[in-house]
């Protein structure tokens, strides 16, 4: 999923030297450091008093002006208007200075309430200059497209310097729609009125759970496909290529294969629809040092190319789906590379068009973003030109069906339209529906965005039978061709480095996460490929994470939480999915971020399979709980357990325990201290926060009981009983 926050600090440098010579018209109450934050008086060039706009830089980009018809409260607020040629460096956006030097070393609060139109993003951001010198960006968004008032929030320290200023600013992004803002804030401490989780009810002991299997009903054959991962060519792969020692990582090649990885997608996410595949084959030393998209001044050499991203596939047993370029690409291009691979092993059996092109929201994305009917004659072109050069290969088309809060298709009617004109030649369709919590509000407290978390399952699986029923409706003729994959997925919290959940995605929550999400993807009949985001990277977001965050970087690369829980369905599960159910207490999520509010969630819920020759059964179970275990009674019919079980379990002290992997300090970039569970353990990460245990089962029988830890993956493994 591409972030929408990309101001840069050319920007801010502009706005501080914009509004260096503002004098307040209006003063701030004594505990708010900004100067008419709720817009209510007005000032020159209809602008609100206190607020300037760097003119020369964004006086063709659109119009700010104070908005005397529409406000949250009060009588007025902050309305930016982009248009066509607002983006780059320095986007529409209005600011003022705050001289913050008596308030070095302490913590403030940014706030405001924000609105937008299609279009159109807004932000509110604060900056700090300090002795000269920017940093400490952080940002507030509502993500685009909501008409209703939201509210954001975030804590900030006011760095140390013998001169400190802050520059708060308004912006957006877009080059359409309109954004307004009001009532922002830079206050000492906590926001106000914190939204506060509602109070869970504990038991005095063990929550009761009955589990049912009945490994005689087959479901389907488990896709070996749903054990993939997505790895990006940039940056040598994101070090997977080690460039000094001209090899694949070998400890990266190991953790790789342990996880059991089966299907690489290959070039990456939104870096597809830059990469032009010839640049990275051939002598290395010969190939291009090339920008990793339009507009980006990231640039490396494609050291990680094709042929070395099939090597890696061979060294794990796997093999490569690659994303064509169909942003920037064409489709000859396409062709091309369908040839060069055709004869190479493994076999590239499996190619997406392009990549996340309904995206529209930001400058980035702009600069490729197709409308549907755009992108199915497109798809069809590109298609039938690759089937040209291998007839036998199977093609996915992007698509996606919002749900909820989750919206990320920009353009109406996708899926019509895609399927509609393009369905003859859809092999699978490609979504990205599988990203949770997406904490936009950072205000809120941690068992509160875990639930939402963990509730987040139930509205994906419905949108997968969403999603089912449009192939069936808009084409009937392939309905039972056309399979679906999930691309890119993960638990997801943020990009913000200045959000008090961006690194959350390491934790002992986000693996339970893995696992609740995964059995939805084993109980989709029509999911067949589904490759994770991203297999490793130096910024917390891969499932393979550095434990040395030192820059420049010197990777000790480690599993996270959510490697292990991938690794318990790839070790410790079999090869066809059976009847299995769970009932037991249930809880209610709020709306948070992306995700919608939920009632009647599962604390614990299973999922069973059995061996390749039917001699195993396999039961797995997730406790969701974070301090519960689960008293369960087990009935097994259509097998005949033998007398002793082996026992699986993945556990850790708290929802945030982490094997301490860590984002890389980058200079500028600092990290929002992370939001803690209750008693908080995010800090002490490291070897034996997060455990796997082996134990046993002695009495396993078709009617049996065990208990399940809180907060826990647990695979038991029954023997058929011999006749």
């Amino acid at each position: 999923m591409r972030s929408a926050i990309r101001i840069t600090m050319l920007f801010v440098l502009a706005a501080f030297a914009g509004c260096g010579d503002t004098v307040a018209q209006v003063a701030p109450a004594p505990a708010e450091l900004a100067v008419n934050g709720g817009f209510e008086a007005a000032g020159a060039g209809g602008l609100p008093s206190g607020w300037v706009r760097d003119m020369a830089a964004t006086g063709e980009k659109g119009t700010a002006a104070r908005d005397t018809a529409r406000a949250r409260g009060g009588g007025a607020s902050l309305k930016l208007v982009p248009n066509a040629r607002n983006g780059g460096n320095t986007p529409l956006a209005v600011s003022q200075v705050i001289s913050a030097t008596q308030y070095r070393g302490r913590t403030v609060t940014f706030s405001g309430y924000l609105s937008s139109t299609p279009g159109t993003t807004g932000y509110i951001g604060l900056l700090s200059i300090a002795n000269g010198r920017p940093g400490n960006l952080a940002m507030l968004s509502n993500q685009g497209g909501e008409n209703d008032w939201i509210f954001r929030s975030a804590q900030y320290k006011v760095p140390n310097g013998s001169e400190v200023s802050l520059v708060l600013f308004a912006s957006t992004d877009g080059t359409g729609g309109e954004a307004w803002f009001d009532d922002v804030a830079v206050t000492f401490g906590a926001p106000d009125a914190p939204r506060q989780a509602a109070p869970v009810e504990r038991a005095a002991g063990p929550m009761e759970v009955a589990i049912t299997v009945d490994a005689g009903r087959a479901i389907r054959p488990i896709p070996a496909t749903l054990f993939g991962a997505m790895v990006e060519w940039r940056w040598n792969g994101n070090f997977i290529w080690d460039e000094a020692a001209d090899r694949l990582d070998p400890r990266l090649v190991e953790l790789t294969r342990d996880l059991g990885v089966t299907l690489l997608r290959y070039p990456g996410g939104v870096y597809s629809d830059y990469y032009f595949w010839k640049q990275g084959v051939g002598p290395r030393s010969r190939r291009p040092v090339v920008k990793h998209e339009i507009g980006s001044q990231d640039e490396s050499r494609p050291n990680f190319g094709t042929d070395e991203v099939l090597d890696l596939a061979r060294r794990i047993g796997g093999e490569v789906m690659i994303t064509v370029n169909a942003g920037s690409g064409t489709a000859e291009e396409a062709a091309q590379w369908v040839r060069y691979v055709k004869d190479k092993q493994p076999a590239v059996r499996i190619w997406e068009v392009g990549n996340e092109l309904y995206l529209n929201d930001s400058v980035f994305a702009k600069a490729i973003s197709v409308d549907p009917r755009t992108y199915a004659r497109r798809f069809v072109q590109f298609a039938r030109a690759m089937r040209r050069e291998n007839g036998d290969i199977r093609i996915a088309a992007i698509g996606g069906s919002n749900y909820g809060r989750y919206n990320i298709v920009m353009y109406k009617d996708w899926n019509r339209t895609l399927l509609t004109e393009a369905g003859d030649e859809i092999d699978l369709l490609a979504v990205h529906n599988s990203y949770a919590p997406v904490v936009l509000d950072d205000s809120a407290d941690f068992d509160t965005v875990y639930r939402a978390l963990f509730a987040a399952p139930t509205l994906m699986r419905e949108n997968f039978r969403t999603l089912a029923d449009e192939i069936r409706r808009y084409a009937p003729s392939r309905a039972s061709h056309i399979r679906l994959a999930v691309t890119e997925w993960g638990p997801f919290f943020q990009v913000d480095w200045g959000n008090r959940y961006v690194d959350h995605n390491k934790t002992l929550g986000s693996a339970l996460y893995v696992a609740s999400l995964f059995k939805v993807f084993l109980e989709t009949p029509e999911l067949e490929v589904a490759t994770f985001c991203h297999l490793n990277d130096l910024a917390g977001f891969g499932w393979i994470g550095t434990r040395n965050d030192a820059f420049p970087p010197q990777p000790d690369w480690a599993p996270t939480a959510r490697y292990h829980a991938l690794a318990m369905f790839s070790r410790h599960f079999g090869r066809t999915l059976v009847d299995s159910t769970c009932q037991g207490p249930t809880f209610d999520s709020e709306a948070l971020g992306y995700v919608a509010a939920v009632k009647g969630v599962p604390y614990v819920e299973s999922v069973a399979s059995l061996s390749a020759d039917g001699n195993t059964l396999y039961l797995m179970v997730i406790n969701k709980d974070a301090a519960r275990p689960a008293r369960a009674s087990l009935s097994i019919d259509g097998f005949q357990p033998a007398g002793e079980a082996v026992v699986w379990t993945l556990t850790g002290a708290s929802m945030d325990a982490n094997t301490g992997t860590k984002v890389i300090k980058i200079p500028g970039q600092p990290l929002a201290r992370q939001a803690q569970s209750e008693p908080g353990r995010f800090y002490r990460g490291g070897p034996g926060e997060i455990t796997m245990e082996r134990t046993a089962l002695s009495d396993a029988a078709p009617r049996c009981r065990y208990e399940f830890a809180p907060r826990s993956i647990t695979s038991i493994a029954f023997t058929r009983k011999a006749e």
